[in-house]
């Protein structure tokens, strides 16, 4: 098992983690180990009957690569990077995976079962844990979220292994106090037991997608955000997300490409529409912020949409934070 590295500027040990879609173009900028500490390939797709679909790009929409995951987990342990095999996702085959993971998690043979193939999927591709990207757990399966969460501790840690789970931004980005369906953000927070958050290594906020053009990744957002989550969960477990990417569209490295200037600001316009997105400036803004409260560290999706050299997020991210 590859060990988290120390950072010898922050005795904290600030983590920064990518998510590494596996339907993306694989590992762009070699430059970039030295920015990392954790790598969340996504996904394994749970079933609801309570397994994983296998990572062989035949059932997944879009494929995800099983010589992408080996070829993705050799190169970070030769760079001293940890990678965790995420489960779950928004959809599969463009339906939501809500439903699924409540079916999947309704009773303690098919959570058994779930744990199992989790498991098996971890020793058997050498990942360093798992991340449950369950969108979202409420207050009606909270239960079902706390036993897959203890029960995955208990087998994980005890293979030296580590759990970490994703979770909604923790505060709404609109005025009704609702996500971007409808659904109260009191009632998404409440699915998250204090025993769930017990058992889990670090909580990744996605603290984006909070809705189109400047709702999207606001600064204020998050900082709210980062606010709901310290009443439930202790800073140093909490680990703050950033996207990568602009809404309505476009990553990061396509609107610099399409608008060099993109990289002044936090909006670009490609075509006819605008696109909001977190620029160099905010991501180190939301990085101090970050280490000022005391949070794990930072998170992003996605790699594959970030820029190279200096012009990268991720290079910006690691510069604030003296990892590099």
């Amino acid at each position: 098992m590859v060990q988290d590295r120390q950072d010898p500027k922050n005795s904290s040990s600030f983590l920064i983690t990518v998510y590494a879609a596996g339907w993306s173009q694989p590992w762009r900028y070699p430059e970039n180990w030295k920015c990392l500490d954790r790598i969340n390939f996504a996904f394994a797709i749970p079933t609801p009957d309570g397994h994983l679909r296998p990572l062989d790009g035949k059932g997944s929409d879009p494929a995800v690569s099983e010589d992408y995951a080996r070829d993705l987990i050799a190169q970070a342990h030769a760079h001293g990077v940890k990678v965790l095999i995420s489960v779950g996702g928004w959809s599969y085959h463009q339906i939501p995976l809500e439903a699924t993971f409540a079916e999947a998690t309704e009773n303690d043979g098919k959570i058994n079962s779930l744990v199992r193939d989790i498991v098996t999927m971890v020793e058997d591709y050498d990942f360093d844990g798992a991340d449950i990207d369950w969108e979202y757990p409420r207050k009606a399966t909270a239960a079902a979220n706390e036993k897959l969460l203890t029960l995955l501790k208990h087998e994980l840690k005890a293979r030296g292994k580590l759990l970490t789970c994703a979770v909604y931004a923790g505060a709404s980005a609109k005025e009704n106090g609702c996500d971007n369906l409808g659904n109260p953000v009191t009632d998404i927070l409440d699915g998250f037991t204090p025993a769930a958050i017990e058992a889990v290594d670090n909580v990744n906020i996605m603290a984006y997608d909070g809705g189109d053009k400047e709702l999207h990744a606001g600064y204020e957002w998050t900082v709210r955000g980062v606010e709901a989550w310290k009443s439930k969960c202790p800073a140093g477990k909490l680990v703050l997300g950033v996207p990568f990417y602009g809404r309505p569209r476009g990553s990061y490295r396509k609107l610099l490409e399409a608008e060099p200037k993109a990289k002044l600001c936090d909006t670009c316009l490609v075509g006819s529409s605008m696109a909001y997105y977190n620029g160099p400036d905010t991501i180190a803004r939301k990085t101090r912020f970050a280490m000022e409260q005391g949070l794990g560290g930072m998170m992003a999706w996605e790699m594959s949409e970030d820029a190279p050299g200096e012009d990268s997020l991720l290079y910006q991210m690691a510069k604030t934070c003296g990892k590099i």
